[in-house]
């Protein structure tokens, strides 16, 4: 059996899985229930609907955050939620559509180093 837990303050590497409006969803090889929501991006980040992306205004550039881009991103909350048993009767497909995750991670991306690996090489 492997744990994953890791602590607050934890500097962590995943893959943008999505980009929506309310942040950016990061997924890692064996866990996806990671976002980082807008409040906790860099200063200047817009969120560019034509593109679904976000982007992150500097004084000498600007950079896209995109699907399936390597990024860095700092651990700030662990969201654990009780999981009721399985109603009989009720569709599996209904019950995994409304299901929220058991356990979730609130990233942030707003100091040096943080963001698409790539910038930062």
């Amino acid at each position: 059996m492997i744990v994953f837990r890791p602590f607050v303050g934890e500097i962590l590497v995943g893959w943008v899985s999505s980009c929506t409006e309310e942040g950016i969803n990061v997924k890692m090889e064996f866990f996806d229930d990671i976002h980082i929501p807008k409040s906790l991006l860099f200063e200047e980040c817009s969120f560019v609907p034509r593109e679904q992306a976000w982007l992150w205004k500097t004084e000498e550039s600007e950079l896209y955050i995109d699907t399936n881009e390597k990024i860095r991103f700092r651990v700030e909350q662990e969201i654990f939620s009780n999981q009721p048993p399985k109603r009989p009767g009720v569709e599996e497909e209904e019950q995994v559509h409304n299901q929220v995750p058991p356990y979730s991670i609130i990233g942030s991306c707003q100091t040096d180093g943080m963001g698409l690996v790539s910038w930062w090489e």
